[in-house]
């Protein structure tokens, strides 16, 4: 049991770095800030984290875990609402207090 959770840890990080390193190279491509990167990473390693504790078998853990993962997504959420309206500021060039 501990050498398949070991390897589920594996294959997540595995996955983790893959996406790393794609974002990376796109962002770079289109000279983005390092910033934007890790704006862009925060909410994929919350829920990295919260999918390996909903794994480790510990009903607190998977409590919290459960909590990580739903909470990168209403992150996710919140960063293309808040992407619509900064983009609806800068359009209409509109002045907010």
């Amino acid at each position: 049991m501990q050498n398949i959770f070991i390897f589920q840890v594996f294959i997540e990080f595995l996955v983790f770095s893959v996406s790393l390193i794609l974002l990376r190279g796109l962002l770079k491509k289109f000279k983005v800030e390092k910033f934007v990167l890790k704006i862009i990473l925060f909410p994929l390693i919350i829920f990295v984290i919260g999918f390996i504790l909903r794994l480790s078998g510990d009903q607190s853990l998977i409590d919290t875990g459960f909590f990580l993962t739903g909470y990168s997504l209403i992150f996710i959420y919140l960063l293309m609402g808040l992407g619509f309206m900064l983009g609806q500021i800068k359009y209409w060039k509109v002045k907010v207090k």
